[in-house]
């Protein structure tokens, strides 16, 4: 859906629920985005001859799949799950359904508040991911014979219906799988017998390991791109936002200073991180460091730390910054 012509007001107010965290920065970036993303398809578009509309739906065809939104669970659905579970009752059993809503509208207005929370909570704690690779081998082959299995009855289907073969080739690019094969009944069995198919899926494996590897490294130089310019950004707030008066470093405990303070160490953190800082986990989590916080001091919200330690801080704050620490 093109955003671009909505204003933020009109946006937020129609995806109020879906996008809760959205702000009018984050907003006016996303606009920024799609609209060097539009003229960069126009410049193709011109430069290849090709329609506009032809391009973008490449780009479509061809772009990672989109999480799925997920269902708002209802009272309702938070009532059958419990009742199905403590009556340990099938919910295709005769008249299973009938009797878990008579009993729902029974009900009392306690009792279904006490549902609405739980159905709210469920809701709130649904998280759909972007596709990711699945670390643990074990899982990984389950997900793949999963899927299998559905492709295999869609197969079956379009075999009937549109009198077509087919003929699936998988090949790993990683050596805890084995390539192996699936289609309909003739493609597998063309498959078996076919003198050439070693040879195929030899090279479709190497062919296949040559993209991934300019794909990775295509990632590799966005990302050391979008580094440079979170430093030069990171640079250039520094300069323009570390304005302390002798007054504001002569009174650390101020309203003005301290909200000074924890804007320009959360914009640090946001130039490096794009998120917000947490500073209850902070020593839970290992994925950020901050490098230049005075030494002996407990990193925490500038506000919660005594004067000393805020004069310490003050001291250094040209100095903080933060790093996204290398996991691997």
């Amino acid at each position: 859906m093109d955003i671009s012509s909505q204003t933020f007001k009109e946006y937020e107010n129609n995806q109020a629920e879906e996008y809760e965290g959205l702000t009018q920065e984050k907003y006016e970036k996303i606009i920024a985005l799609q609209q060097k993303h539009d003229a960069e398809i126009r410049l193709l578009a011109n430069e290849c001859q090709l329609e506009i509309a032809f391009v973008k739906s490449i780009f479509k065809d061809n772009r990672e799949p989109a999480p799925k939104k997920s269902r708002n669970i209802s009272s309702w659905n938070a009532f059958q799950s419990e009742w199905f579970r403590k009556n340990k009752i099938k919910a295709t059993a005769p008249g299973a359904q009938k009797k878990c809503a008579e009993e729902y509208t029974l009900l009392s207005e306690t009792e279904r508040s006490y549902f609405k929370q739980t159905a709210e909570e469920l809701s709130k704690n649904q998280i759909d991911k972007e596709p990711s690779l699945i670390e643990n081998i074990n899982l990984r082959k389950a997900e793949l014979n999963n899927q299998i299995c559905i492709f295999r009855k869609l197969y079956r289907t379009l075999q009937i219906t549109c009198n077509v073969e087919f003929l699936t080739i998988i090949v790993p690019l990683d050596k805890e799988l084995n390539s192996s094969y699936f289609g309909t009944p003739v493609g597998e069995e063309f498959y078996k017998t076919c003198m050439k198919i070693d040879e195929i899926v030899d090279s479709f494996h190497h062919f296949s390991c040559l993209k991934k590897a300019a794909k990775s490294e295509i990632i590799k130089q966005a990302e050391e791109m979008s580094a440079q310019v979170n430093l030069q950004e990171l640079e250039d707030a520094t300069k323009n936002s570390l304005k302390l008066s002798i007054a504001d470093l002569n009174n650390p405990n101020s309203k003005k200073t301290r909200d000074k303070v924890r804007k320009f160490i959360q914009e640090k953190f946001s130039l490096v991180t794009r998120e917000k800082i947490i500073y209850k986990n902070w020593y839970q989590q290992t994925k950020y460091s901050v490098k230049g916080w005075p030494e002996g001091v407990l990193f925490c919200n500038y506000s919660d730390l005594d004067t000393e330690d805020k004069k310490r801080v003050l001291n250094n704050l040209n100095s903080i910054h933060f790093q996204i620490n290398n996991l691997e």
